[in-house]
């Protein structure tokens, strides 16, 4: 009764008060609706497979391809800087255990494919990476040197690539309910049978690479690609026994 009262005898204290009322209950609504808006969710990095979990997706793929049961395939990762960043793959070598059929084989992984690199029969296997564009269609390679044989070696050399793969980038996250287009590996060998070590470096002024022998510190040639057949050819140099050893991939 007696506020009643006050408010009968100040009129303007009493829409004051109203007022107030409903300023403050606008605010509350307001946080209200703050608080139950958010962003979209986005699909958090990705994550690298373990060394357990990559040996468990290339025994069930060896599995899956009937290559039987006994597989041991103790690994170790080999995967360069930067290659899980911009290819989203992985790289595992086989150690030379005994009893292990794969030894020095050499295997990219990603979250839903594998496929051997190049050969490694014998030893030593993969000798170096190189990450560059080697096919010169603006999308980053793995380009690498692999050894074999158990008597005389042959040095040889290949890329690997996803076409159509888009890094994560953490400025630009997919959604997490973005369904996630399959990139497959593709490997493009290339047979130089050279019986040295060799290395590759990469062309600064195109699509390509420079075949040198380190021992000697030579540059051999260069293998450039060609892209009416997908597969990568001589360009120039390289000892003729290694031009007529050379093998045009199958694309």
């Amino acid at each position: 009764m007696v506020a009643s009262a006050k408010l009968a005898d100040n009129p303007a204290a009493g829409h004051d008060d109203a007022m107030r009322i409903v300023l403050v209950a606008g605010l509350a609504s307001l946080v209200g609706l703050a608080g139950c808006s958010s962003e979209p969710d986005v699909a958090p990095p990705p994550t690298p497979q373990s060394v357990e979990g990559a040996r468990a997706r290339l025994i069930t793929q060896l599995e899956d391809q009937g290559g039987g049961t006994l597989f041991l395939l103790p690994l170790e990762e080999t995967t360069p800087d930067g290659v899980f960043e911009n290819l989203g793959l992985q790289t595992f070598r086989v150690k030379d255990e005994p009893g292990e059929v794969f030894a020095y084989e050499t295997f990219a992984v990603t979250s839903d494919d594998a496929i051997q690199v190049g050969s490694g029969s014998g030893g030593p296997g993969i000798t170096s990476f190189t990450l560059a564009d080697a096919d010169g269609d603006g999308e980053l390679d793995l380009v690498y040197v692999t050894g074999s044989g158990r008597g005389i070696k042959s040095y040889d050399a290949g890329a690997i690539d996803r076409p159509g793969f888009v890094p994560y980038d953490p400025a630009n996250p997919p959604l997490a309910d973005q369904p996630v287009a399959r990139t497959p590996l593709r490997s493009r060998p290339v047979a130089l049978g050279y019986r040295d070590p060799i290395e590759l470096r990469p062309v600064a002024s195109g699509n390509g690479f420079d075949v040198w022998d380190p021992g000697r510190r030579v540059r051999l040639g260069r293998l450039v690609f060609r892209e009416e057949s997908a597969d990568f050819v001589v360009a120039d140099g390289l000892p003729r026994n290694v031009q007529q050893r050379f093998l045009s991939p199958t694309p």
